[in-house]
């Protein structure tokens, strides 16, 4: 307050005193009509006057009736004893009420006066005295207590005001102007007897106070001025004074008198224990007041002198034209000041802070709450008899349950709002000490795992909540930091730390108000600004593949990215945040607001197995979830797949094994989810870790945006081949299918490795569980049940269970696995079971190589290969022997050959989808057998053949389809590398009906047998020595081997073993009966062969004999030979 309007209050004050004596006439009439005596000498004291001295002898003297007191300690004695007030005698009363009005009039009526402050009233110009004083004296030197220097005469100016706040008919203008207030809350004293009684009038005062926001206007500004002077000195407020004066002497006996220091002692002490009721209520009503206009705290005013005049927090006030400032007004203009980095004096701050603890200790000196939240409070809070923070709390906690899935409770929004305009005003996230009931109930977390935590800017606030859902945590604490950060959590700026490294990229990027203090918010313009803020760090390499931006050119969306780019500081705040907020999504107001419907519906605590799965919940419910809350989700989901760590329950669960094997997977967004995969079937691995990492996979197929790093790694090629498609599996098979189109027709591929890295990834996990490819999963569901019903999901298990009974499947089902096949030849890193069986093996004779599964075909029949590989292995080779498409490297040397001579076979495959009998094969197999393939297909087609014979029938697709029950029944016992032989032996001795499918593909055996002597495996092995001495030089393939040991068999010299010959003349019966091709065992072949021999002659020789024997032979037995036949043939 400035010194010119002081001086017109204490003006007021004086003159009002003249105005009332002229209201009062009627009384002086009245008075003179009693015949009153006349008025005795204004300059002699009270305690010589005859009526009073007796009474002031027994009162004040105190024993020394010989000393004469002045009528100012006449005054200040009286009226500190008020309770003997009655018992001074009733001429002495209206002695002492004249005294007291004549005295605050003129102050040369007391000589005492002008001598104690003559010193003071020297420096002082303004007061010196001119004429008739008028009470201008009084008012000058009230007005200019500050430079009063003498203790003396600050002294006596104080008892000066003590006198003017006793009775309310002193003060100018203050009955005219309160007269109808004073009326109205029946506030007066006017009965005669108990008219002068201090205890009376000055209480009028009081009571006005005590209905501040309640009073007119003209009112209002007295009340204020009265209290604003009562500040300085809790002497001043005599109720309160009387109220407090056993509790001063408790708990602020060592405080100085003087600049509100007594009454700051009492406001922090308000909820002790040892305070009296009285001062409760007298203390309260004071803080009413200072809410409302927060110059009547003296000790604000001069703490903050400084701070309020250098930020203007008055002077924009003033440009609204509001006359008083309320304390919350001040309080956000400061706090402001200090977001925006200013420096506020250390008194000053230490004087908000004690106004925002006050704020949060009692609902009652804040007006706006205690008229819009009075049915909740009677209602839900005890009617409000719990002080000391006690009714807000409730206040918070129930107002946070009216706002969360869909809640019953009764909650006005005018209460719930200014819940958050409280929050608001005493930034209770800035300082814990603001708040005593949180800092009580977090006190063994703050002195033990916060300890080295400095005050100020939210960080005790911070290390409180990094320990949410830990074991330090307790109960009470968390509730309570979550019920404030239930109403901290929608609005950024209340997050100091926040605030200060995001306001110029939060203004700038997301809309957000400039000023700290400016808490006007308008929907329409923009997003929450931290989930803003966020997705502008986690987007900034992103693309939604929509044709806007596809049309943008390079420059254009480079200089987007760089626009979009927030500061390292505000990333690493908002991340930190984020961090803290996701262990509860009351902390999510994004998602609360969205979603509280859809929360409602599916995710009630009922339905609920644990605290805080609602976000698993509604993830779980996608599908079904309102438009605005699955986005929402959406949304978030993608944050969480970025950073994992977001999502609290499953990063409680797998702790362990990221620390053991992803501890450094942690920098780049995407690899700890992805490293977590990788290790799902980790055998320590926490069952809840596996869980909720295959939550994350079925979530993630839903959209493809969700699955951060593939969505980087292929938005160009998604853009354009895949444009439209959204669910992650439809693009997965778009991809795979181009990928399997240019490897099968060796074009250049339009999929970037960096691309294809990723889709096999995505490819693995598909292959990891049935359950990732929904569309795979129904087609085989019925099957799955019947075929594979106790196997259990996941490893791959139920989709290689479902590939050893192929034959068994569905058609649907067939096709779909058929279609997985297929790519995972082509990008055998995807084929989960191959990759996990196999990994030893791999990195045993595979390193470094790219195809993997051709690396282990080729080392198959070695010993140490690994037996659970080898069966997969085994497995693999056979689909890819079921049709040629799924073999590229046969398909590559094959293509020219299937296109001449098998042609017909391809293209009802390709009509039909008949990819499990091998029939484009088969027909290559024959051809190879009359010598009409390519060399480089027929190298294949060998291989195959070989393959098949010497180490597992299975590979053979036709023969193990078409022979299955005779291989149960003839060679169950024979080891698979030795069942074609078993087949052979059946069948040469007659055990196989001629006719059906068996009996034809052993005769096909047989054939290539013959044109291969190593797809022979039984020949091949008793003629190895053999073939290594007199067919090295022979070449493989094409029936020369075997013409070469026939060349061999019946001659004396280099005569093939014993064994081998046996065995040859064993298939040549054999062949016989298959009816094998002349082509491979002719007679002019066998001429040729001769004829290029370097034994030729020796072989011509015996040739010319054995035949000359054999035509001889013929002549004599020819009858009964064709007789002989002909019943073998029947």
């Amino acid at each position: 307050m400035s010194k010119f309007h002081l001086f017109i209050l204490v003006f007021g004050l004086v003159s009002g005193l003249v105005k009332g004596q002229q209201v009062s006439q009627q009384q002086e009439q009245q008075q003179q009509q009693q015949q009153i005596p006349p008025r005795r000498n204004l300059l002699a004291t009270l305690h010589e006057s005859e009526e009073c001295s007796y009474d002031i002898n027994r009162l004040c003297a105190q024993g020394n009736s010989k000393r004469i007191l002045s009528n100012i300690q006449v005054l200040q004695c009286i009226y500190n004893n008020v309770q003997d007030y009655n018992t001074i005698d009733k001429k002495c009363q209206n002695l002492i009420y004249e005294a007291k009005k004549n005295l605050t009039i003129n102050l040369k009526l007391d000589n005492s006066a002008l001598s104690i402050c003559k010193d003071d009233l020297v420096k002082i110009p303004e007061c010196q005295i001119t004429g008739e004083e008028n009470g201008h004296l009084t008012s000058c030197l009230i007005n200019n207590r500050d430079n009063i220097t003498n203790p003396n005469c600050q002294q006596f100016i104080k008892s000066i005001a003590a006198l003017v706040f006793t009775d309310y008919r002193l003060i100018y203008k203050f009955v005219s102007h309160c007269e109808n207030d004073i009326k109205k809350f029946s506030c007066g004293r006017l009965e005669k007897e108990d008219e002068d009684n201090p205890t009376q009038q000055g209480q009028t005062i009081t009571c006005l106070s005590s209905k501040i926001t309640l009073l007119e206007t003209e009112c209002k500004k007295q009340i204020f001025r009265v209290i604003e002077l009562q500040s300085d000195d809790f002497h001043l407020d005599r109720t309160l004074y009387f109220a407090c004066r056993e509790d001063r002497e408790k708990m602020c006996d060592r405080i100085q008198s003087g600049q509100g220091r007594v009454l700051d002692c009492l406001f922090r002490n308000k909820f002790n224990a040892l305070m009296s009721k009285g001062c409760v209520e007298q203390l309260t009503r004071r803080q009413k007041v200072i809410a409302e206009d927060y110059t009547v705290d003296r000790g604000l005013v001069l703490a903050c002198k400084r701070d309020i005049h250098e930020h203007k927090c008055r002077g924009e006030l003033r440009e609204n034209k509001t006359e008083s400032v309320k304390l919350a007004s001040l309080i956000l203009c400061l706090e402001g000041a200090i977001r925006d980095g200013e420096k506020l004096d250390s008194d000053c701050r230490a004087k908000l802070v004690q106004h925002r603890k006050s704020l949060m200790t009692d609902y009652q000196i804040s007006p706006d709450i205690v008229k819009n939240c009075d049915q909740e409070v009677k209602n839900y809070c005890g009617g409000g008899l719990e002080r000391g923070g006690k009714t807000l709390k409730c206040l918070i906690r129930v107002g946070k349950q009216s706002l969360t899935k869909q809640s019953k409770i009764d909650f006005s929004t005018g209460c719930i709002g200014e819940l958050k305009n409280l929050l608001k005003i005493t930034d209770a996230s800035e300082d814990i000490s603001v708040d005593p009931d949180l800092q009580e109930s977090c006190q063994n977390l703050i002195e033990n795992q916060c300890k080295n935590v400095r005050q100020g800017e939210g960080r005790v606030i911070n290390c409180l909540l990094g320990y949410l859902n830990k074991p330090e945590m307790n109960s009470d604490c968390e509730e309570r930091l979550l019920d404030i950060q239930f109403f901290v959590s929608r609005d950024w700026k209340l997050t100091p730390m926040l605030y200060k490294a995001c306001k110029e990229d939060a203004v700038k990027n997301c809309k957000a108000k400039p000023n700290w203090q400016d808490w006007t918010t308008d929907v329409d313009n923009g997003p929450l600004v931290l989930p803003c803020l966020y997705h502008l760090i986690h987007d900034d390499n992103d693309d939604d593949g929509s044709a806007e931006k596809k049309n943008q050119s390079d420059e254009d969306d480079k200089t987007e990215v760089k626009e979009r780019k927030v500061s390292k500081e505000c990333a690493f705040q908002v991340k930190k945040v984020m961090d803290y907020r996701a262990e509860s999504i009351d902390l999510m107001p994004e998602i609360q607001d969205q979603c509280s419907n859809d929360l409602a519906a599916y995710c009630s605590k009922v339905n609920l197995k644990n605290k805080g799965e609602e976000l698993i919940c509604l993830q779980k419910n996608l599908k079904s979830l309102e438009d605005d809350c699955r986005e929402t989700i959406l949304k978030f989901s993608k944050s969480q797949n970025e950073d994992i760590s977001l999502d609290k329950i499953l990063m409680k669960a797998c702790m362990p094994t990221v620390d053991e094997f992803c501890s450094t997977k942690k920098e780049e967004k995407g690899d700890l989810l992805e490293c977590l995969i990788r290790q799902k079937n980790n055998p320590k691995m926490d069952e809840k870790c596996r869980i909720g990492i295959e939550h994350h996979q079925l979530l993630n197929m839903e959209n493809v945006q969700l699955n951060f790093k593939f969505f980087r790694g292929c938005k160009d090629e998604i853009r354009e081949h895949c444009q439209g498609l959204k669910s992650k599996l439809e693009v997965v098979q778009c991809l795979s299918e181009i990928v399997l189109n240019d490897t099968l027709i060796e074009d250049e591929h339009r999929i970037t490795e960096k691309c294809r890295s990723q889709l096999r990834f995505e490819l693995l996990q598909l292959n990891e569980n049935i359950k990732l490819d929904p569309l795979l999963f129904q087609a085989c569901k019925e099957d799955a049940l019947k075929l594979c019903k106790n196997v259990k999901p996941g490893k791959g298990q139920v989709l290689e269970c479902l590939r050893s009974q192929s034959k068994e499947l569905s058609d649907e089902c067939k096709l779909k696995l058929f279609k997985r096949d297929k790519i995972n030849v082509v990008e055998q890193n995807a084929d989960y079971v191959l990759q996990s069986k196999c990994k030893s093996s791999i990195e045993k004779f595979c390193d470094n190589s790219e195809d993997v599964l051709s690396c282990l075909r080729k080392n198959l029949a070695k010993p140490s290969f690994d037996q659970a590989c080898r069966s997969v292995v085994i497995n693999r080779i056979a689909t890819q022997n079921s049709d040629i498409t799924l073999n590229p490297t046969l398909w590559k040397a094959c293509s020219a050959d299937v296109n001449q001579n098998c042609f017909n076979e391809y293209s009802n495959l390709k009509l039909s989808g008949d990819n499990l009998k091998g029939r484009v094969i088969s027909c290559l197999k024959k051809v190879f057998v009359k010598d009409g393939l390519s060399q480089v297909c027929s190298m294949e087609i060998e291989q195959i053949m070989r393959e098949a014979a010497n180490i597992d029938y299975r590979l053979d697709p036709l023969l193990a389809k078409e022979c299955l029950n005779e291989i149960e029944i003839h060679c169950s016992s024979a080891p698979n590398d030795k069942k074609e032989d078993c087949l052979r032996l059946s069948f040469q001795k007659g055990k196989i009906e001629r006719g059906n499918g068996c009996f034809d593909e052993i005769r096909r055996i047989i054939i290539e047998g013959a044109a291969d002597v190593f797809v022979d495996r039984e020949l091949s092995q008793l003629c190895s020595i053999d073939l290594n001495r007199f067919c090295s030089d022979v070449a493989v393939g094409s029936a020369q081997q075997l013409k070469c040991l026939l060349s061999h068999k019946d001659t004396p010299k280099d005569k093939i073993s014993a064994k081998c010959a046996e065995k040859l003349s064993s298939r040549q019966q054999l062949w016989e009966m298959a009816d094998v091709p002349d082509s491979l065992t002719s007679f002019r072949e066998l001429a040729d062969y001769i004829n290029k021999s370097e034994h030729r002659s020796y072989f011509l020789f015996s040739f010319f004999f054995i035949a000359l024997a054999i035509f001889g032979i013929g002549c004599i037995c020819r009858p009964a030979v064709s007789k002989h036949r002909h019943t073998k043939l029947k």
